[in-house]
């Protein structure tokens, strides 16, 4: 596949994702106006150039080396029929599932919700309620326990919160609306107890470090897209439940039967969401303290040339170093686990070394690199995704250990190898 199509590809989803959860939020914890039109912008403009343009004389056409994509179709694994949806779904034009009662592209309704939401007085721990709805949250935890006051938690009620990491809905609550945590980009765990039927489309799209999310056997009905670019994602299920067959169904997720418990992380050691996001420096070092760098940290920070990620820091999100145009190298010192499309889209990335100490490189992880040269991979690999390198220049040389994991992914893959490690 070419990367002209590619990234019209991925520019017609983002656009669309943008429509249907609403430009027009006002809320959002970094600059208000960047999502509608800085990443939109940037999205276009790739858009608009893969449209003119096949290649460049000075930069090498990116090749697919026989890398399959992760997404099986629904023949292939026990997805959710559209008998199933039909009940509880009607289809947009462009083929999505739509829950009826939760249009995610009416902007007029987003704006009347947020003004809704602005009236309403919070209450002591920062909710604002009103006859069993949850409008929104204006309060500062990052653990949230949701009062079993709320029978709904409305449309948009903490879009773009990047403060949340973990919540708790109570059986109190049936339905979720639409795009009620889109982008909330902390978020990490979501446990939703037994009694929510109905979960409208969007309502966890774009949360680039969740992690897990239980969903009770009580749910009937999800809309679509609601896990759309989420980063490592695991759906616990009872087994049997329309939530199992949801997550066997998507792409975008995993599958576990056993409920997660959320292990509690110390802040003050985590470079959090979007924290450095559009930053405008040249360099930067990681302190030592750091333990985490979670999802869109450092995305679209266009003049980062290089960086290096110490042994202390154990896991990258999902579209950490995103959209960094300007990087070129990449180091990584023992982190074990490189969430999927951790450094997706660095236009002039041309060396990536991964030390001893990794094990895990997810889906899209250095995808779309035009003109990436080298790449070094240590013994410590256990598993990496079909698609962790793809769309990258032709040339590029991948280091490997002999007899490692990495060296059998590179025959299996027929990618361009060597053993001078």
């Amino acid at each position: 596949m070419k990367k002209s199509l590619a990234l019209a590809l991925s520019a017609v989803m983002s656009l669309s994702l943008l429509t249907a959860c609403g430009t027009t939020d006002e809320s959002s914890s970094s600059s208000p106006d960047k999502a509608a039109s800085t990443a939109s912008a940037a999205k276009s403009s790739e858009s608009t150039s893969a449209e003119t343009e096949e290649t460049s004389d000075d930069v090498t056409e990116p090749t697919k080396k026989n890398v399959k994509l992760p997404k099986q179709s629904q023949t292939e694994t026990e997805a959710v029929t559209d008998e199933e949806y039909s009940d509880d779904h009607e289809y947009r034009e462009d083929n999505s599932y739509a829950n009826p009662n939760d249009d995610v592209s009416d902007g007029e309704r987003a704006m009347e919700l947020m003004e809704k939401a602005r009236s309403i007085p919070s209450d002591s721990d920062g909710f604002k309620i009103e006859d069993g709805i949850l409008y929104g949250y204006d309060g500062v935890e990052s653990e949230l326990h949701i009062p079993d006051s709320v029978t709904r938690i409305e449309s948009w009620a903490f879009k773009n919160d990047s403060s949340i990491v973990a919540v708790y809905i109570p059986s109190s609550v049936k339905s979720i609306g639409a795009c009620v945590f889109d982008c909330a980009d902390a978020l990490r765990f979501v446990d939703i107890a037994e009694g929510l039927e109905t979960i409208a489309g969007g309502s966890f799209s774009r949360c680039s470090s969740l992690r897990d999310i239980n969903l009770p056997a009580s749910l009937k009905s999800v809309g679509e897209p609601t896990f759309w670019a989420d980063g490592d994602l695991t759906i616990h299920a009872p087994d049997g439940s329309y939530a199992e067959k949801l997550a066997k169904g998507s792409s975008d997720a995993k599958y576990s039967s056993e409920p997660a418990v959320y292990e509690p992380i110390d802040l003050k050691n985590v470079i959090r969401a979007r924290q450095y996001e559009y930053g405008d420096f040249t360099e930067f070092t990681i302190p030592d303290n750091i333990t985490s760098i979670e999802g869109s940290a450092f995305e679209y920070c266009e003049q980062l040339r290089e960086i290096t990620i110490p042994s202390n820091v154990k896991s990258i999100g999902s579209q950490a170093f995103s959209y960094c145009s300007g990087l070129k190298s990449v180091t990584i010192d023992g982190c074990t686990e490189i969430v999927g499309r951790a450094f997706e889209y660095c236009d002039s990335l041309e060396t990536v070394r991964i030390n001893e100490g990794c094990e895990t490189i997810g889906a899209s992880a250095f995808a779309y690199e035009p003109v990436l040269k080298e790449v070094w991979l240590p013994a410590s690999i256990k598993k990496m995704d079909e698609s962790a390198f793809e769309y990258y220049g032709d040339g590029c040389i991948f280091h490997v250990p002999s007899g490692s994991y990495a060296e059998k992914f590179m025959i299996k893959y027929n990618l361009n190898y060597d053993n001078n490690v």
